[in-house]
């Protein structure tokens, strides 16, 4: 199939250009002073997916098996890829491509998984992003909150979870948390189905949703509870509601991506460190 089979011109150099900066790694899936390290690596996508799980192990899994995790191994939450490989390689200095016994892999999370697979990638000048959504494979019945990698190959994207092992996930498997967020505001949808752990409903997708957003503009962070919008206000916002939902229609599709871009830099409640004031007391 042709790149871009069934798209019009009008669109192509938008596509070829989003394209062109997926390649290029962002702060979080920069590199920088692990040319060496990486020089090592393959540039087939199975060999990069096998590296991250040689070096990335999920908290949960250590504790399903019982093993311990020791706090050097911990990795921070909103670690960049290149600091996951430092990390890795002073739990072993072994090559990157040796896999790691579990105690001496870095225990993280899907989010960890999932970028370190997306800067590889970009390394080997491939088209990849970081998706944050909800699986429906981790848990009975609910939709999950997870991170996943999406790469580029022959006119779509494939989409992957190197945490889980799992290669080409379908919608049925993985939604997008604009998807989602949609599914429950148009489509019926239960919000209590979607989340994670302690979190659950329209907080969880509300910060998905943000977290989706900014990766795709290759700003990947694990953690939104600090930023202004993800803190839902005192009394229901019929504007804000709107703006979100304009949000989640800008993620579903690659010739909507500049849009997206603008639509954030233009809101100044899309900033980090910041906690929506509450109203005073009476």
């Amino acid at each position: 199939m042709a790149p871009f089979e069934g798209v019009s011109s009008r669109l192509i150099g938008v596509l070829t250009d989003l394209l062109e900066s997926y390649r290029i790694p962002g702060e979080q899936t920069g590199l920088t002073g692990m040319a060496a390290c990486c020089g090592q690596l393959p540039s087939d996508p199975g060999a990069l997916f096998g590296v991250v799980q040689g070096l990335v192990l999920h908290e949960d899994a250590f504790r399903r098996s019982g093993l311990a995790i020791a706090p050097d191994q911990l990795a921070d939450w909103d670690v960049s890829a290149g600091q996951m490989l430092e990390q890795a390689l002073r739990l072993d200095p072994a090559p990157l491509t040796e896999r790691r016994p579990p105690e001496r892999r870095v225990a993280g999370q899907c989010f960890h998984s999932a970028v370190l697979y997306c800067a590889l990638l970009r390394n080997r000048g491939l088209p990849a992003r970081a998706r944050c959504g909800f699986g429906s494979y981790l848990q009975p019945g609910a939709w999950v909150c997870h991170w996943v990698t999406e790469r580029w190959d022959r006119g779509r994207w494939v989409c992957e979870d190197a945490d889980m092992g799992r290669h080409d996930l379908d919608a049925g498997a993985f939604r997008s948390a604009g998807r989602a967020w949609l599914a429950c505001r148009r489509d019926g949808d239960d919000p209590g189905c979607y989340g994670i752990g302690q979190g659950w409903g329209w907080p969880e997708l509300r910060g998905s949703l943000l977290s989706d957003a900014a990766a795709l503009v290759k700003d990947e962070r694990f953690t939104f509870e600090r930023w202004e919008l993800a803190q839902p206000p005192p009394e229901p916002d019929a504007a804000e509601d709107a703006w979100l939902d304009r949000l989640a229609e800008l993620t579903l599709a690659d010739e909507q991506i500049p849009r997206l871009r603008e639509q954030i830099k233009a809101n100044p409640a899309f900033t980090r460190d910041q906690v929506r004031t509450p109203p005073p007391p009476g």
